[in-house]
C-alpha cells in the first residue's frame, strides 16, 4: 500500500473526504451557489442568477442593512440608503443633474401623504384621492376641490377655483351655454357684445362698435354665408370668382316712400308713392329707362298710348335719342362742294339771329333745357352744303327713320334751308361722297314753295323720285317723320305724321350707301335757320313696320 510520507493513502482520502465541499447533483446555469447551513459543506442552487454579461437576476426580495447605500454609477454618481441612524427616511441621492421618475403615473400612499402640498409660488402639486399627484395652478382652496355647481366653468377667484354661474359646460352634449340676459363681451372696454335678451326681446342681440361690424366672407363659395330658417334660405351671398352677388331667396318689402336706389350716386330709384298719388313711381336716370325682353306685357288699365316718337324697348345699337348734352362723336361734318372735305363741329348755342361764316363749320347742341332730347343743328350760312353724318355698314335689310324739325321764313329761296335725311357713299378717304348720296327732305323749297322730295345724286347724277308739295305757298311741309328703307337693292322713301304716311316711291342705286345722317343747306335766309333732330333709329326689317 503506498503512502505519502507518515500517511497511507487510505487516510489521505478520509481527509479529503471529510473537508471536500459537495454540490447538488443538477444545478441551475448561472445560478449563485449558497450553503445549505447544516453541515457547511453543502452547496445549493440559488434563485440569483449572473449571466455570462455580469446581469443580474433576483427572485426574492433584496434586503440592505440600515445605513448602506446602493450605489449607481461608476462614479459612485447616485445612491439609495435607508437612514436609520439619523432621521429614519429613505435617501434617495441623484445625480447633479437630478432624479427622473416615469411611468403612467406617479403614486403616493393617500395614507401617508398629505394632499395639495405646495410646490411653488404660482403652481401647486395635488394628489388625487388614489394617490395620483397633479399638477394645477391654483391651491383648490378646500384641497384643491371645484368652485360653485356642477357644469359651471371654472375661474381663477383669488387664488382658488370659483365657478361661473352664467358660463356652463354640458360634457353630455358638448354645449357651451351662456344663460338669459348676459353679455359675450369683446374689447377691453366691452366695445361690442352678444346677448341672448330674455327680459325683453327674446332675441339675440349682436352689438357692434360704435365703428360698426364687419363679416369678411371667405372667396370664391358658391353659399359664403346664407340667412335661413332651417333648409329654407332667404338671403345667400355668394362669392365664387366672376359670379359674385346676393341671392335673395324669398319676398323682399320695402316700406311706404322709401327708395331702392341704383347707381354709385344714386342715379335712379323705385318707390311706392304712399305720400303722394299711391303709386309705384320708377325714377329713370337722366338718361331714360330702358325696358327689355322678348315680350312686355302690361297688365291692368293703362293710361296714355304708344307713339312712333317713344324709345324703343329694344334700342339698336345705331340709335340716337340725343338725351346727352354731349353730341354722339360718330358723327362727322363733311362739306358737299368747292372747297369740299372734312368740316367741323362746334358746340355753341344756336342762334337764328347771329349768322356766322366760318368755313365747313356747323353747330350742334343737344338735349338743352328748352329742347330736351332733341340735336338743334345750325350750319354756316354760305351757299354751300354740309352734312352731318357717321359712317355705318348697311345690312341687308334696315329701316332708318327720323323725326325732324325745321323752321323758315315767309320768303323763302329757291334751294334755301334745305334739311334732309341722307344715304352717302363713300369718297375713298372716309368722306361723303358729293356725287353719291340718297336723300330724303324735310324741307326743300323751290318757286318760293316748301315742300318733301324723295331724290338722289347717283354717280354725280342727279334725278327726282317724288315730291310732295305743302298746303300753301311759302308753307312748310306739315310732316314730321322721314325714313329710307333698304330692302335688298331696293330704296323706298316714306314721309309722315302720327297718324298717317306718305310713300314716296322707291329706286335703285348703282353706289354702296357706307354713311347715315343728315345735310343742310343755307342759302340767303335771315333769320338763319335753326333744324331740329328728335332721334334717328334703326330697324333691321324688310317690312314696314308704321303701317
Amino acid at each position: 500500500m503506498s503512502k505519502i510520507g507518515e500517511y497511507s493513502r487510505q487516510k489521505l482520502d478520509k481527509i479529503i473526504e471529510d473537508k471536500s465541499v459537495a454540490g447538488p447533483e443538477t444545478s441551475t446555469d448561472n445560478a449563485i451557489a449558497r450553503f445549505d447551513g447544516t453541515g457547511g459543506k453543502t452547496i445549493q442552487n440559488s434563485g440569483c442568477i449572473i449571466d455570462d454579461s455580469d446581469n443580474m437576476e433576483i427572485a426574492g426580495n433584496l434586503s440592505v442593512d440600515d445605513d448602506k447605500k446602493i450605489i449607481f454609477g461608476t462614479d459612485d454618481d447616485a445612491h439609495i440608503e435607508y437612514n436609520e441612524d439619523e432621521d429614519d427616511n429613505l435617501v434617495i441621492s441623484g445625480s447633479a443633474t437630478g432624479v427622473v421618475l416615469s411611468g403612467a403615473m406617479l403614486s403616493f400612499d393617500p395614507t401617508t401623504v398629505d394632499s395639495g402640498s405646495i410646490a411653488g409660488p404660482g403652481s401647486y402639486l395635488g394628489v388625487t384621492s388614489t394617490g395620483q399627484v397633479v399638477l394645477t395652478a391654483s391651491s383648490g382652496g378646500e384641497g384643491g376641490s371645484p368652485g360653485g355647481s356642477d357644469t359651471q366653468i371654472q375661474y381663477n377667484n383669488g387664488d382658488e377655483f370659483g365657478g361661473v354661474a352664467s358660463l356652463t359646460f354640458n360634457d353630455s352634449d358638448g354645449h357651451l351655454t351662456i344663460i338669459d340676459d348676459k353679455k359675450l363681451q369683446f374689447g377691453s372696454n366691452a366695445d361690442a357684445s352678444i346677448e341672448y335678451d330674455e327680459d325683453n326681446t327674446n332675441k339675440l342681440i349682436i352689438s357692434g362698435s360704435t365703428g360698426g361690424f364687419d363679416i369678411d366672407l371667405p372667396d370664391n363659395v358658391a353659399s359664403a354665408f346664407e340667412i335661413s330658417e332651417e333648409a329654407n334660405p332667404y338671403m345667400t351671398f355668394i362669392t365664387t370668382n366672376s359670379s359674385e352677388g346676393v341671392k335673395f331667396s324669398q319676398d323682399i318689402v320695402l316700406v311706404d316712400d322709401k327708395k331702392m336706389w341704383f347707381g354709385s350716386d344714386e342715379d335712379a330709384s323705385i318707390e311706392y308713392d304712399e305720400d303722394g298719388g299711391n303709386f309705384l313711381a320708377i325714377s329713370g336716370s337722366s338718361e331714360g329707362v330702358v325696358l327689355s325682353g322678348s315680350i312686355i306685357k302690361l297688365d291692368g288699365t293703362h293710361t296714355g298710348h304708344a307713339n312712333i316718337w317713344t324709345p324703343p324697348l329694344d334700342p339698336h345699337a345705331q340709335d340716337d335719342e340725343f338725351d346727352s348734352t354731349t353730341f354722339n362723336s360718330d358723327y362727322e361734318a363733311y362739306q358737299i362742294g368747292s372747297p369740299a372735305g372734312a368740316g367741323s363741329i362746334i358746340t355753341d348755342a344756336v342762334d337764328p339771329y347771329t349768322n356766322f361764316t366760318t368755313d365747313k363749320t356747323i353747330k350742334v347742341n343737344t338735349h338743352t333745357t328748352n329742347r330736351p332730347s332733341w340735336a338743334l343743328m345750325q350750319p354756316r350760312n354760305v351757299d354751300k352744303e354740309i352734312c352731318l353724318a357717321k359712317a355705318y355698314t348697311f345690312p341687308t335689310n334696315v329701316l332708318i327713320y327720323a323725326r325732324m324739325s325745321f323752321q323758315v321764313a315767309v320768303t323763302v329761296s329757291n334751294n334755301d334751308a334745305s334739311f334732309a335725311l341722307i344715304f352717302g357713299g363713300d369718297d375713298g378717304s372716309g368722306n361723303v361722297d358729293p356725287g353719291d348720296q340718297l336723300r330724303i327732305y324735310s324741307n326743300e323749297s323751290d318757286g318760293g314753295v316748301t315742300q318733301c322730295e324723295y331724290a338722289k345724286y347717283d354717280n354725280s347724277s342727279w334725278s327726282s323720285v317724288a315730291s310732295y308739295p305743302s298746303s300753301a305757298t311759302g308753307h312748310p311741309s306739315t310732316m314730321q317723320y322721314f325714313a329710307l328703307h333698304k330692302v335688298g337693292s331696293n330704296y323706298y322713301g316714306w314721309i309722315g305724321t302720327e297718324g298717317h304716311w306718305v310713300y314716296m316711291g322707291t329706286t335703285t342705286l348703282s353706289f354702296t350707301p357706307a354713311h347715315v345722317g343728315f345735310l343742310f343747306h343755307q342759302r340767303a335766309q335771315n333769320p338763319l335757320s335753326v333744324f331740329g333732330c328728335d332721334f334717328i333709329r334703326f330697324i333691321e326689317t324688310a317690312v314696314f313696320p308704321f303701317c
